[in-house]
């Protein structure tokens, strides 16, 4: 066999738009030092090694041995790696087994027959191969076989009905990183067992005992855009989790239970510990009701971030656990939720995003010990001002200082079906009276003074942040250190009672075109501890202070403020309306861009407007 390439490492292929296949088996067995391959953009490829051309003496052994990354990309028409043929095994002293390929059978449309082993390869990324039906069958000739995958990326492979058969099982202990995109047809992504066809056709010689699957090794799971993904984690891989850090499950839309029941598997409500898990994010998925399908309990010791929503159909969280043991009836509650917990499932969670879920609004709520580190909480899709129980069970966070309330999805409806979203976002006295005895002992006395920052955005439809606050009772949030507006088309102006801007640091308000102007001189007048002040790509913006009659050679002194941004306010016409006196520190610096004024501070320390039309 003539070597052509004996030194070639890395071997890129793109946009070569003629090709059916890349190498004839001999080229192939020639690339003895390949360690990277990237075929990408050859619409008509076929195959990446043919053997059609050769002789029935030419085997498919011991090609591409070193290979250690595989990307195939944008290959539309790619049925198989490598031509498949009929295998029969012929003894070998020193290598165990030869290869004879005889005449081509071919299945299963599948990526990797049972002779592509590939002992030394650690990546395989594969994009786009729409007609892809399977990427390994479920026959190996070799305990080597892609046993050191590192990682495994798929995406854009509509025709892929599962990732990993059972014939992978005991392979993937090197496995860190999966990554699933867009596959349509994807089913399953661990295949547990074997189908009545696979038995028949299964190799005889093999042993039937495959055990579980084992991904001691995983860190990273994103399975996203999988619209018929039915099953997620088997029992035996959930269990085995010891060192994944990330989980992101996204637009699977048919998955009812993240980790999967295995039949004779479980005798006792099993018990799923993730030590190493950082982050969580399930997003729309509407068909999931549950964890895991019967009892149990999940415990996250280094959780810190968990987010979950437009899962309308699963609760979020089941705090009461019956005790093991002897028969039970499983509660509806429990069996659809989503987790499972004791007073040590979260201990250090930090950071929690929701949709619509209620977590224990309500007296009882054991918010408290369940999210003692609960530093903040993001509200999307909704507006937990407007209930009461909400607000008792934020009143019972002790170390919550971040408030955030996106209505991102409320802007993407409003694209799609009209306007959505509130026109308020804080409950007023009126609407807590009529919530019962909950709500009358709420009036006058619940605040949430531990909350420094808050940030609202993408609320389309806000006209107000509201005036709810009696002033007997005084403002909701007392201690506001900064405020961020954004993203509110139509919202009038920053006021609201129910804030305190007393010791607000930072306030900052961006792409709301329907602001006439920023706040009031009686609230301006307020902002003594201001240090930074940001108002941007606001299109009506006039002023960013309006000044009543009343307010007639009124003064604000600024005396904190280091940082004015004003940028992109077409209309603006002045800093304060009317004869207000502005004063500022010399030292603060102006940043004024896309504006028809400019700002100087004078000798006396005032802040001097002038329309650059008139220069």
């Amino acid at each position: 066999m003539q070597v052509v390439f004996p030194n070639l490492t890395i071997l890129s292929i793109n946009n070569c738009n003629d090709l059916k296949f890349l190498f004839s088996i001999s080229m192939a067995k020639s690339l003895v030092e390949l360690k990277h391959l990237e075929v990408s953009t050859c619409e008509i490829m076929e195959e990446i090694v043919s053997t059609r051309d050769q002789s029935n003496e030419e085997t498919i052994d011991n090609i591409f041995c070193k290979l250690e990354s595989l990307t195939l990309d944008g290959l539309p028409n790619l049925a198989r790696f490598c031509t498949r043929g009929y295998i029969e095994f012929l003894p070998d002293t020193e290598r165990g087994a030869l290869l004879d390929v005889k005449s081509e059978i071919v299945v299963q449309n599948c990526l990797f027959d049972a002779q592509m082993k590939f002992p030394s390869l650690e990546k395989l990324k594969i994009y786009g191969i729409w007609e892809l039906q399977a990427i390994w069958n479920n026959q190996f000739a070799d305990e080597d076989s892609f046993c050191k995958l590192i990682e495994v990326v798929i995406v854009n492979c509509h025709s892929l009905m599962n990732i990993f058969v059972p014939r992978m099982m005991g392979r993937l202990n090197a496995l860190e990183t999966l990554l699933i995109l867009n596959c349509d047809s994807l089913e399953v992504v661990f295949e547990v067992g074997r189908t009545d066809v696979e038995e028949r056709h299964a190799d005889t010689s093999a042993p039937h005992q495959l055990g579980p699957f084992y991904c001691q090794s995983l860190g990273s799971v994103t399975i996203e855009w999988c619209k018929s993904l039915q099953k997620i984690f088997p029992t035996s891989v959930a269990r085995g989790l010891q060192k994944l850090y990330t989980l992101r499950l996204e637009k699977c839309h048919e998955v009812e239970e993240i980790i999967v029941g295995e039949a004779g598997l479980e005798t006792t409500p099993p018990q799923f510990v993730f030590p190493k898990v950082t982050k969580v994010v399930v997003l729309d998925m509407p068909k999931l009701s549950r964890f895991y399908p019967g009892m149990h309990v999940s415990r996250w010791p280094l959780l810190t971030n968990l987010h979950v929503s437009r899962c309308n159909k699963v609760k979020l969280f089941a705090a009461k656990l019956p005790i093991f043991g002897g028969k039970q009836e499983l509660n509806p509650l429990i069996e659809q939720s989503l987790f499972l917990i004791d007073k040590d499932s979260f201990p250090n969670l930090e950071h929690l995003i929701l949709g619509d879920h209620e977590i224990w609004y309500g007296p009882s709520s054991p918010a408290q010990f369940m999210f003692s580190k609960l530093k903040s909480i993001e509200f999307r899709h909704c507006t937990p001002f407007s209930k009461q129980a909400a607000l008792l069970f934020l009143h019972k966070l002790h170390n919550l200082n971040t408030l955030k309330v996106n209505g991102i999805w409320f802007s993407y409806l409003n694209r799609l079906e009209g306007p959505e979203g509130p026109e308020e976002i804080f409950v007023n006295e009126e609407e807590m009276n009529s919530g019962g005895e909950m709500g009358r002992q709420a009036v006058g006395t619940l605040t949430l003074p531990r909350v420094k920052h808050m940030k609202i955005f993408h609320l389309n439809k806000l006209l107000h942040l509201g005036n709810h606050s009696s002033q007997s009772a005084g403002p909701l949030f007392p201690n506001l250190d900064s405020l961020e507006v954004s993203w509110c088309g139509i919202l009038k102006s920053i006021e609201s009672s129910a804030i305190s801007f007393r010791n607000l640091t930072t306030l900052t308000v961006v792409s709301c075109r329907g602001l006439e102007y920023l706040t009031t001189y009686s609230v301006a007048k307020s902002l003594m501890q201001l240090t930074t002040l940001r108002v941007k790509f606001c299109e009506r913006a006039r002023e960013i202070i309006v000044a009543s009659n009343e307010d007639d050679h009124c003064e604000i002194a600024f005396s904190r403020l280091q940082l004015l941004e004003l940028a992109w306010l077409p209309s603006l016409q002045g800093f304060c309306s009317g004869n207000c006196i502005v004063k500022l520190p010399f030292s603060t610096k102006l940043d004024v861009r896309g504006c028809p004024i400019e700002l100087e501070i004078s000798s006396q320390g005032i802040l001097l407007s002038n329309s650059k039309s008139k220069q």
